[in-house]
């Protein structure tokens, strides 16, 4: 499969990101943006919260998984702005990132920046997939 393709090329040192899990999605945005895709692949990535002992084992998967399911769980939110509510539980991407945000002046926020949530959404994306970890969030079948 297409997971097991990317983690047989990740082969080589590891890098570590450590975020808040008080400000968990503040705190992996500039990482994660800033880190290689192929750093971001199984075996290569280990997540790790800070002030915390926990670590991932072999493949990323504890504190990796746990990571992905948390960060699905706030991106789902309405008031980040980044994804509305659609029918049947569903969740569709917003046309306008950040429009009627409650955060909408945080100059790190959705609404101030758009096009780096936006990367952010589609890496986390990707690295559910790749990890094989659902994020949590139905998405509208439009975007399926």
């Amino acid at each position: 499969p297409f997971s097991r393709a990317l983690s047989l090329a990740s082969v080589g040192r590891r890098v570590t990101i450590s975020v808040d899990r008080d400000q968990l999605l503040k705190s992996a945005l500039g990482p994660l943006l800033s880190a290689t895709p192929h750093d971001l692949c199984p075996g290569r990535l280990c997540m790790k919260y800070l002030g915390e002992e926990g670590e991932d084992g072999d493949g990323g998967g504890g504190v990796t998984r746990a990571f992905l399911t948390h960060a699905g769980t706030l991106l789902a939110d309405p008031h980040l702005g980044l994804l509305l509510p659609a029918l049947d539980g569903h969740c569709q991407l917003n046309p306008i990132p950040g429009f009627l945000s409650p955060n909408s002046t945080d100059v790190d926020g959705v609404w101030q920046q758009p096009d780096r949530w936006s990367r952010f959404l589609g890496r986390l994306l990707a690295m559910s997939v790749v990890h094989e970890c659902p994020l949590g969030i139905l998405l509208a079948p439009s975007l399926c």
